[in-house]
């Protein structure tokens, strides 16, 4: 049993798609983990303004990764970097209003904030990739030691 789990995890670890998929699991999380962890001792209204500020930090997360571990084998790599965004928000969203209701009350969430948190999310991953990109440039011309 194993060694079938080691050779799926290598397939998955060695393909782009994979490379994908991991960061976009980590932004997801990561937003999740946020939002549980602040529905403790803050109300759920104060969680609506305090949402776009977990999604822009983990969906920069999201599109430094992607870059950062397939760099060399995209081709558009900023339309990636923003599509990884919004598939973390797509997510998020659909985590929270089909699996996770009974610990973050949705009630309180609008379509507004919801498109915003679309641009939040696309938005930020496109910054996280051109951070990315610049820092593998820099490093390319030895300007950081690696």
């Amino acid at each position: 049993m194993q060694i079938i789990f080691d050779h799926y995890y290598d397939l998955i670890k060695s393909s782009i798609a994979g490379k994908a998929l991991y960061s976009i699991i980590v932004g997801v999380v990561g937003v999740l983990i946020l939002a549980v962890f602040f529905t403790v001792p803050v109300r759920v209204a104060s969680l609506s303004f305090l949402m776009p500020w977990f999604m822009a930090f983990n969906c920069a997360l999201t599109g430094y990764m992607l870059l950062e571990k397939t760099l060399d084998r995209l081709k558009y790599k900023r339309t990636f970097a923003v599509g990884a965004g919004v598939a973390v928000v797509v997510l998020v969203c659909a985590s929270m209003f089909f699996i996770l209701p009974a610990v973050i009350d949705t009630s309180q969430i609008t379509v507004n904030d919801l498109l915003l948190w679309f641009i939040i999310g696309a938005v930020f991953s496109w910054l996280g990739g051109i951070l990315a990109i610049k820092y593998d440039n820099l490093k390319r011309k030895g300007g950081i030691a690696s």
